[in-house]
């Protein structure tokens, strides 16, 4: 599926775009599409298309590659670091982040698990601050920014998503935030129980 839209992570290549973290170049042939409303989800997105991981796109796959995850694959968590809103680029998070992002992702792979249906995308990963910015309605102080929440859209309802999300918590899965959105769902492992609806 994600092969089919997107293209595969094969030798380092990411059918996506070039950001600052891939050779310093700025995106060519991009393609305006129209992103989930919700957190952080502007109108029009910008894509950029086929381009190569740099050496530190390489080590995050690698390191996401190795967290041993059965549902989720590194490529569905690399594509929100190429997200474009306005002339804002977002970013690979910061290497002193990269261990926060695994328990959350945990908890993506177990919904996936759980709900038995296929991840459709991951809207939202690690947001860079000026990129947050540029998102309307972000939250000035989002989990994003610290690489520990996701935006998913599961190929359900997300009331169920939202659903199995609050068994998992309740039964000590995690300690986060649940957000509810239309199309999407927000879950984080922030520490403590969060819950809200936008």
């Amino acid at each position: 599926m994600v092969k089919s839209l997107f293209g595969a992570l094969a030798g380092g290549t990411l059918a996506f775009g070039q950001t600052s973290w891939l050779f310093g170049k700025e995106a060519t042939g991009t393609k305006t599409g129209t992103s989930k409303p919700g957190e952080g989800h502007e109108e029009k997105d910008s894509t950029p298309t086929s381009t190569e991981l740099d050496k530190m796109g390489k080590e995050y796959e690698t390191f996401l590659a190795g967290l041993g995850l059965i549902f989720i694959k590194p490529v569905e968590v690399l594509m929100p670091h190429y997200k474009v809103r306005g002339k804002v680029k977002n970013s690979l998070p910061p290497r002193e982040l990269w261990t926060k992002m695994p328990p959350t992702l945990k908890v993506a792979d177990k919904l996936r698990q759980q709900l038995g249906v296929p991840l459709k995308a991951v809207i939202s990963a690690y947001r860079s601050p000026a990129y947050n910015a540029a998102c309307t309605g972000a939250a000035t102080q989002s989990q994003h920014m610290l690489n520990v929440a996701l935006d998913l859209h599961f190929d359900c309802a997300p009331s169920k998503v939202v659903q199995a999300a609050e068994t998992l918590r309740s039964q000590g899965f995690f300690k986060g935030g649940i957000g509810r959105y239309p199309g999407f769902t927000h879950i984080d492992t922030r520490g403590k129980n969060a819950d809200w609806q936008g």
